[in-house]
């Protein structure tokens, strides 16, 4: 199929859906959806060549804390080795790794809340060119994914724990290309422990998932051992 026939079919597709849409709250929903896909394919268009890792970790940790000078570093030694970073756009673990990366080399996706849970933009990212806001989390986990080629996973709560089984189950069905996970620790930090020690093995044990499920990822608090596995993992395209 060539490009424009591509573009013709998903004419006619938006076409019929549109046709079929009998509620505002329906178009509206739709509207933004395309919106954020538009933004987004827009500002990583430039960038199809070069290599990204989504960093996903909680906004409500301190710069000072362990965790994000250890993602802040971390980020910092997979610029030098030729990675962009991608976060959302937020404080805590967020802030430290475009920090680390630098805003020349970051992405940074945010959310739009309501107002007492409104997530303002990092000082790192707040001007960049490459910052933007997406309506739906469904949309900006998309990219995450779409444009990544690793993901580390620090310290964080439900929005990072969900970011974590979204990226786990999207690979453990093959619906999304394999890239490198680490679940990384502050220095002798035991953030993960509760997940690799006791939910992991008893999943196992009960047949919840397969013992190549537990294959997906790398759990470790020792950066070069976590940048050894970006760098050299098999099954980059």
């Amino acid at each position: 199929m060539t490009l424009d026939d591509a573009k013709k079919e998903l004419k006619h597709a938006l076409d019929v859906m549109l046709d079929d849409l009998d509620t505002k709250d329906d178009v509206k929903l739709c509207h933004q959806m395309l919106d954020d896909i538009k933004v987004g394919l827009n500002i990583f268009k430039p960038y199809r060549t070069d290599k990204k890792v989504s960093f996903f970790g909680s906004a409500q940790l301190e710069q000072s804390h362990p965790s994000c000078l250890q993602v802040k570093k971390f980020a910092h030694i997979l610029e030098n080795h030729g990675y962009m970073t991608i976060t959302g756009g937020g404080e805590g673990i967020m802030c430290a790794a475009n920090d680390g990366a630098g805003e020349a080399h970051s992405f940074a996706i945010n959310i739009k809340l309501p107002e007492d849970k409104k997530q303002d933009a990092n000082h790192v990212m707040r001007q960049s060119s490459r910052y933007f806001c997406c309506h739906y989390f469904f949309t900006r986990k998309f990219f995450f994914l779409k444009e990544s080629h690793a993901v580390v996973l620090a310290e964080g709560g439900f929005g990072t724990l969900d970011e974590t089984f979204e990226t786990l189950t999207l690979l453990q069905t093959g619906r999304t290309r394999k890239v490198p996970v680490v679940f990384l620790e502050e220095p002798n930090g035991c953030f993960w422990a509760p997940f690799i020690e006791q939910w992991l093995p008893h999943l196992l044990s009960e047949g919840l998932i397969h013992p190549e499920d537990a294959d997906l990822f790398l759990h470790t608090d020792d950066l070069d051992q976590a940048r050894a596995y970006i760098t050299g993992f098999s099954a980059f395209d």
